[in-house]
């Protein structure tokens, strides 16, 4: 943490005086938990949500130790997407068979689905090491962790009324549920994840690389009411790279 943090003192005892740009997207996937808030339809507490994640932006490298070492900051914007859906396909299976196509009398629950879409200011930071070793230009193979962390710049919840929950919520009360939804979305959240890179060059200065983030050390819960823990799944980061010092 400390070296990353340092980012900005690096470039003084860094062999080469001149950064690296790199501009890249950054597609993942991560399950985000569920408690047992009222929030959450009855039979979904305590459950995993799968969603999807995408960043995009840009960072400043610096090489140290005759670019054995490659130290990095920049920007993103970030967005991730999951949902709370109320029925399983299984649900509607069992229904099929009991004559029943909708819940039980007891279920008062209005809503049927929830969508999220929550959008971040993101701080990228990483701190790499080469597994290949080359006298001019990208390390070829690297290693390293970077720290994610991220703002929160909007949190937009999508509800869809349940049909067989009467009476139907009227547009007031829509708005009154998206609300809560989003009030507590949390304003910070940060994730920590090791990753794997290959870079090489196409054109003089240009070139490109490749990422693979297998697992994270740990992220952030993306609500403080009703979800608990958030689990990065595999992800993958797609770039393009000009090198000053080529």
């Amino acid at each position: 943490m400390v070296a990353l943090l340092g980012i900005t003192a690096l470039p003084l005892s860094a062999q080469n005086a001149l950064p690296r740009i790199e501009a890249y997207a950054a597609p993942g996937l991560f399950f985000e938990h569920l408690n047992g808030d009222p929030l959450v339809p009855k039979h979904q507490r305590n459950a995993s949500r799968l969603g999807d994640d995408v960043s995009a932006g840009a960072m400043v490298a610096f090489g140290a130790a005759h670019n054995r070492l490659l130290f990095k900051g920049g920007l993103a914007f970030r967005q991730m997407h999951y949902s709370i859906a109320k029925y399983n396909p299984g649900d509607f299976f069992v229904a099929l068979f009991s004559f029943d196509a909708g819940p039980s009398p007891k279920d008062t629950f209005a809503l049927s689905y929830v969508r999220f879409t929550n959008s971040y200011l993101e701080v990228p930071l990483a701190a790499s090491v080469a597994l290949t070793r080359r006298r001019y230009g990208l390390p070829g193979l690297a290693a390293g962790v970077s720290i994610r962390p991220a703002f929160l710049l909007s949190s937009n919840p999508a509800v869809k009324a349940d049909p067989y929950v009467l009476p139907q919520p009227g547009p007031q009360q829509m708005e009154a549920f998206k609300k809560l939804y989003k009030q507590d979305a949390a304003k910070t959240i940060i994730t920590v994840e090791p990753y794997f890179e290959a870079s090489f060059f196409v054109y003089k200065r240009v070139g490109l690389l490749w990422q693979f983030r297998p697992f994270t050390f740990y992220t952030s819960p993306l609500n403080k009411r009703f979800t608990w823990q958030t689990t990065g799944l595999l992800g993958f980061t797609f770039g393009a790279v000009y090198d000053f010092n080529r």
